[in-house]
């Protein structure tokens, strides 16, 4: 079980890094086109736009795998100490 719990959240790590990846990709292109607007070259309005919206939308589904991540970790942390917790008892036992 704590096994199983472990890989699914090395899966969902592995996916909210590859978010960070896709979210910084985009953060550099929308620093390129703030950078071009500040010089005085003309941007390309409809990518700028674009490219915020993927971004946005990238950092919404970033967000609601952190939270799943963070409350499956949680869960994860309740079985480790349950698990410790019932071996500590046990050992009480054996001890007897």
């Amino acid at each position: 079980m704590i096994s199983a719990a472990e890989e699914s959240l090395k899966i969902a790590q592995a996916e909210l890094d590859q978010l960070t990846k896709r979210i910084g990709g985009y953060k550099s292109t929308i620093a390129r086109y703030k950078q071009q607007s500040r010089g005085g070259l003309e941007v390309d309005v409809p990518g700028y736009q674009r490219a915020l919206r993927e971004r946005n939308l990238l950092v919404d589904q970033y967000n609601q795998k952190l939270s799943a991540y963070n409350k499956d970790y949680a869960d994860y942390e309740k079985r480790i100490e349950q698990d410790k917790l019932l071996v500590e008892q046990y050992n009480a036992l054996v001890r007897k």
